[in-house]
């Protein structure tokens, strides 16, 4: 029996999601870590992986895949910026009681969509769309990628703009 990406991915947003719970002030960095790690794979992910591919000297390429080198480069971004970031809120500034555990769940859950749309873009062409045909999930991510670059800095703005209560 091989688990369905939907399973994967629900459990990814699961971990996601009690992070947000359990480390509340981390979950914004790693938020806006995602953010950086996401732009500065793709603008930097396909020139690494021809620095890296190519042999300089004897001007033969490489197997790596591109994948390989832009889930290294997301990862290690994300990483440095989540455990070395130095931005962290204020847990007052979300809330008091269950509204703080609220949004730190939804920063959880949009770190964990972006973070996941991210990494399905990644992918070529072809096993992107296996992974598109047999996942819902998946699809979902893709559908809306747009919006889960949009709606963590909506949701920063609203409880900025709120912040004062």
């Amino acid at each position: 029996m091989n688990p369905s990406w939907d399973l994967v991915l629900a459990i990814f947003f699961i971990v996601s999601v009690l992070y947000g719970f359990l480390l509340r002030e981390r979950v914004v960095v790693t938020l806006l870590g995602a953010y950086a790690a996401v732009l500065i794979t793709e603008r930097w992910g396909e020139a690494i992986h021809q620095l890296i591919s190519q042999r300089a000297l004897t001007g033969e390429s490489g197997t790596l895949p591109i994948f390989t080198v832009q889930i290294i480069l997301l990862v290690g971004v994300l990483l440095i910026i989540s455990l070395k970031g130095g931005i962290l809120i204020h847990p007052a500034s979300v809330g008091r009681g269950l509204m703080t555990h609220l949004v730190m769940a939804l920063y959880g859950f949009l770190s964990a969509a972006l973070i996941a749309s991210a990494v399905v873009s990644f992918l070529p062409s072809a096993t992107q769309e296996m992974l598109l045909s047999g996942s819902v999930l998946a699809r979902f991510l893709i559908r809306y990628a747009t919006w889960w670059l949009i709606l963590p800095i909506v949701l920063m703005l609203a409880l900025n703009l709120r912040g004062g209560e």
